[in-house]
């Protein structure tokens, strides 16, 4: 394969240093952080790959995953095929005329199950030492007499292997089943009746030999057609997308999270997800970008491990915001008291923009102000350890609350690039996604827009240096104080979920568990019942 390639870092201007020691919030993530994973060290590195895409992420299986299923999810799906129909046969011996109908596979257990990866080919599965009961119902007719009964008999050992190819196909998972074998051993048969059952018994040494070959081949091509029709129709129809529900702005995230390939290696499966986020009816309209995947370090210890590429972290943000949920507002009495006097009232408002004197005499009213705050596209971003540093342009925009009309009227805005430091971390019972920005401070202020006559910028700068705190505060107990739940159902939940940041970008751990109900034994059910013409 070839060498990796470094991903070119995306660098805003030079950091600001914040001008006091971290404050409550930061050291508040800080801890949060290491309480979501105490087992996890508070950063990892990654190691390269040659994998490349141009997608928003990339999601790696680990044999821990393939463990998983063959301990656990395996002998819980066997053990709910408590009855799998084989069909019927008729024949003669002799001259005796028999029949067995509702031949049914009974009870189904395996004791040595493994899937393994293979190279660019997808997993292998075998399922060794199978054992089960097979029973079905007979008559025979010899001359005059005409008699029925049962019969049961063990499968005593049987193995079933088959290779999985994994790939996508129309941006959907496609599964196909090749050199798939079944081998059953039945012990001694024996019929109940009367009469004539001696006879059968007599040739049961035939009917074992058919009953091996009927319950091989039955369920062989169950098999194939559960993996070639039923569950390739299940994959093509699944709903590739995932909405993000936001009811503060009544708003809601949707994103694609359809497949542009799977691979497989001997250690791991890997799978490149568009990502695609959309909101309303406008998509991202940022150009994808090809960015060379890192495998994180760790990856080993979690079913499953994931990692966010540039592209997918900018249409994520401009999702976000987009919706409104990080644009916020600070009023007059947010603002703390302060040795320079400042605040959000028109009197002191009037050194900013010396017109807002005319505009708002001081012998009149001392009318208050309304800041509003929203961040503009696109913010850089620069991963370090432990946190994202970000620099993001922001319009600060100032309307009057109360005017002689009675209505809001706009006053000035400025923009200017803030500086904050960015963390995530996973909340437990229950899990949820949190997050917590420090604001660090903010350079070149420039104007954008006055009634009243020019900015005086300065003034502008200082004012924003006196709001950070208010601002941090109204920021984080607002829109990112909203955590995000970490969805599960009935069926599927994550478990030991974290979120890691380090120099090498963003990276997700998680192992997964899945529970069988009742819609997943009628799923069983279903996928292995011959279809009414095969009986």
């Amino acid at each position: 394969s070839a060498d990796a390639v470094e991903p070119a870092e995306t660098v805003g201007p030079e950091p600001v240093e914040p001008e006091e020691p971290p404050r409550f919030l930061q050291a508040r993530a800080l801890k949060l952080q290491s309480q979501g994973s105490k087992e996890a060290p508070s950063s990892r590195s990654a190691v390269a790959t040659s994998v490349s895409s141009d997608g928003g992420a990339e999601l790696w299986m680990s044999k821990l995953a393939l463990n998983y299923v063959a301990q656990e999810l395996l002998p819980q799906v066997l053990q709910n095929l408590t009855k799998v129909p084989l069909g019927s046969f008729s024949g003669s011996y002799k001259g005796v005329q028999y029949r067995l109908w509702d031949v049914d596979l009974n009870h189904v257990g395996i004791k040595t199950p493994s899937i393994e990866f293979r190279k660019d080919k997808g997993v292998q599965l075998c399922l060794s030492g199978i054992w089960a009961n097979v029973t079905s119902d007979w008559s025979a007719e010899w001359y005059f007499l005409s008699l029925n009964g049962g019969t049961s008999v063990l499968v005593t050992d049987g193995q079933l292997c088959a290779d999985l190819g994994l790939k996508a196909l129309s941006r959907r998972p496609q599964v196909e089943v090749s050199d798939l074998n079944v081998n059953l051993e039945l012990g001694p048969i024996t019929f109940s009746g009367t009469s004539i059952h001696w006879l059968m018994n007599a040739a049961a040494f035939l009917f074992e030999s058919y009953l091996e070959d009927l319950a091989a081949k039955t369920i062989k091509s169950n098999v194939e057609a559960a993996v070639k029709t039923s569950l390739a129709e299940s994959l093509q129809k699944m709903n590739l997308s995932a909405s993000v529900d936001l009811p503060d702005v009544n708003q809601s995230v949707a994103v694609d999270l359809s497949l542009q390939a799977i691979k497989t290696t001997e250690d791991y499966l890997q799978v490149n997800v568009d990502g695609l986020p959309s909101v309303g009816n406008q998509s991202c309209p940022f150009p994808r970008q090809r960015w060379q995947s890192k495998l994180p370090e760790g990856w080993k210890q979690r079913m499953v491990s994931g990692s966010l590429s540039d592209w997918g972290i900018h249409c994520g943000i401009w999702a976000v915001n987009r919706t409104g949920l990080l644009s916020y507002k600070l009023l007059p009495w947010w603002v703390p008291n302060n040795t320079l006097g400042i605040g959000l009232y028109s009197d002191f408002m009037s050194l900013l923009v010396p017109g807002l004197k005319h505009k708002h005499p001081y012998n009149k009213r001392n009318y208050p102000l309304e800041m509003t705050l929203m961040p503009l596209p696109t913010p850089s971003f620069k991963f370090e350890s432990g946190y994202m540093y970000l620099v993001s342009p922001i319009l600060f925009s100032f309307t009057t609350l109360l005017t002689k009309s009675g209505k809001r009227e706009f006053c000035f805005s400025f923009i200017a690039d803030v500086h904050a430091q960015g963390y995530l971390w996973i909340e437990q019972n229950p899990m949820r996604l949190r997050s917590n920005l420090t604001l660090l401070g903010a350079t070149d202020v420039r104007e954008q827009g006055s009634i009243a006559g020019p900015i005086e910028l300065k003034y502008a700068a200082q004012l924003l240096q006196v709001l950070r705190g208010p601002g941090e505060h109204a920021l984080n107990t607002g829109p990112l104080g909203q955590a995000i739940p970490l969805s599960s159902n009935s069926t599927f939940s994550l478990k030991n979920t974290e979120v890691n940041i380090s120099k090498d970008g963003l990276f997700f751990f998680s192992d997964v568990a899945v529970r069988f109900g009742q819609e997943v034994h009628q799923l069983l059910s279903r996928q292995f019942s011959p279809a009414k013409g095969d009986q």
